[in-house]
C-alpha cells in the first residue's frame, strides 16, 4: 500500500489561506503528549482506502489530541465528533462532547463527520449556533511523523444547517482552525 502524498493534493490546494488564518499552507504539525482537556485518540492504526487512481492508500493514525492547544481541531476519515464550543462575542475553544452529551448553557454544538464514499472523502459540518460560521480547513498530507498541512478552500456553514466539504482524492486528517462568527446578516454561502 502507498501512503497518500503531498503530490496527490497539488491540484486540490491551489487556494491561498486567509491573512487571519491561524497555520501558514505548507506548516508542519508534530503533536505533542499534552492531549489537554479533549482527551487524545488511542492511535497505533491506519485507514485503509481506494484512490481515484485505483491505488490503495493507508494513512497511519497516531496516538493525537483530537484538539491542538492552539484550539485547532484534529479529525480522521472514519471519525465522527461532536464538539461544544463556548458562545459570546466570538466562538471559544472547542471541546470534544462525549457520546450524548449536551453543550452546556451559552455554548452550541459544531457536529463533524468526516467519511470516505468510494474515492471521494467527505466532511459534514453542522452548525449549531444562531449565527453563521466560516472556518479554515487544512488537509494534512504525512510527513514522518508529523503532517504538512495544506489549506483547502470551505464554505459558509449557516445557523442549524449543515454543509458539506468533499474531495476527490485519499486524505490524512483535516486540521480546522479559526472558527468565527460571520457579521450579522451573513447568510450568504460563499467557499473560499
Amino acid at each position: 500500500m502507498k501512503t497518500a502524498s503531498a503530490l496527490a493534493l497539488a491540484g486540490l490546494l491551489a487556494i491561498v489561506p486567509p491573512a487571519s488564518a491561524a497555520h501558514r499552507d505548507g506548516e508542519v504539525v508534530t503533536y505533542g503528549a499534552d492531549c489537554g482537556a479533549s482527551g487524545c485518540r488511542a492511535g497505533g492504526t491506519s485507514i485503509d482506502i481506494k484512490g481515484a487512481d485505483g491505488r490503495d492508500y493507508s494513512i497511519p493514525v497516531a496516538r493525537s489530541p483530537y484538539v491542538l492547544a492552539d484550539g485547532t481541531i484534529v479529525i480522521y476519515p472514519g471519525e465522527s465528533l461532536v464538539f461544544e464550543i463556548p458562545g459570546g462575542d466570538t466562538p471559544g475553544t472547542p471541546h470534544l462532547l462525549a457520546d450524548g452529551a449536551s453543550a452546556g448553557p451559552g455554548a452550541a454544538t459544531l457536529t463533524l463527520n468526516y467519511s470516505v464514499r468510494d474515492t471521494m472523502m467527505e466532511l459534514n459540518i453542522s452548525n449549531g449556533f444562531d449565527k453563521s460560521l466560516k472556518l479554515d480547513a487544512y488537509l494534512g498530507s504525512p510527513r514522518g511523523d508529523s503532517w504538512s498541512l495544506h489549506y483547502t478552500s470551505s464554505c459558509t456553514v449557516l445557523p442549524h444547517i449543515f454543509d458539506m466539504e468533499s474531495w476527490p482524492a485519499p486524505l490524512g486528517p483535516i486540521f480546522i482552525s479559526n472558527i468565527r462568527y460571520l457579521p450579522a446578516g451573513g447568510t450568504t454561502m460563499t467557499c473560499d
